[in-house]
């Protein structure tokens, strides 16, 4: 008897969460710590399109805390590695994968895929702040995961509203708020943390059970929206 592989899911969220999911689209921009937790939780969910973003290949350093990262995979386009993962867990979802910066003189190729929703994983600030920009202008659903590196307690993660992170300590949402106000933005939805990160580690340290659980987090949050 073959069982179907959603079976659990539909006692959660019924056949129709399972149908709605399946014709929904998201874009997860960094497959690393987070964002390769995120975009595998998002394919387990049931999500029926990816888009996924990262121009870097999988190094030994990722073995730590990278879901994605096994020695056989070394070396590799960390999109080619998810995409194939991702069809060996749902061969029916279905994946397009862009190995490049995302960058402001290249974005239009993640807004003309009409995705429903946005994961922003990715590490640059000031494509932080112009995804938010674009997504805003263009009415796209938004999450974006704010620092996770040199930091050891994942119970002091959040999941909110950009302003909620004023006296966080996160430096990264600071910045955020200042250069979103100056656009006109007062909401985001970010994952972000209130442990004090440890200082004059460069680059940053970070351990296994800390960047999936944001990960994990934002995708939580991209799912039950989609499903209202």
């Amino acid at each position: 008897m073959i069982c179907d592989w959603t079976e659990r899911s539909k006692k959660l969220i019924g056949e129709e969460g399972i149908l709605k999911l399946s014709k929904k689209s998201v874009a997860v921009l960094g497959l690393g710590g987070v964002g390769g937790s995120c975009a595998e939780a998002l394919c387990r969910a049931g999500i029926g399109k990816l888009i996924l973003v990262d121009s870097d290949s999988f190094e030994i350093t990722n073995l730590n805390r990278q879901i994605l990262a096994t020695k056989k995979v070394l070396n590799m386009k960390k999109c080619d590695v998810a995409k194939k993962r991702f069809k060996s867990i749902n061969p029916d979802v279905e994946i397009t994968t862009y190995t490049e910066f995302y960058l402001p003189n290249n974005s239009e190729f993640i807004f003309g895929c009409e995705p429903d929703y946005i994961a922003d994983c990715i590490d640059t600030i000031t494509m932080k702040i112009f995804l938010a920009i674009e997504c805003n202008k263009q009415g796209i659903s938004l999450i974006s995961c704010l620092g996770m590196g040199n930091r050891c307690h994942p119970e002091s993660i959040k999941l909110g509203d950009i302003k909620e992170t004023i006296g966080s300590g996160c430096a990264i949402s600071r910045i955020m708020r200042q250069k979103l106000k100056a656009n006109g933005i007062s909401k985001l939805d970010v994952v972000y943390s209130t442990e004090k990160p440890a200082k004059g580690l460069n680059p940053p340290g970070s351990v296994s059970f800390v960047p999936p659980v944001a990960g994990y987090f934002a995708a939580s949050k991209i799912i039950n929206n989609l499903l209202l």
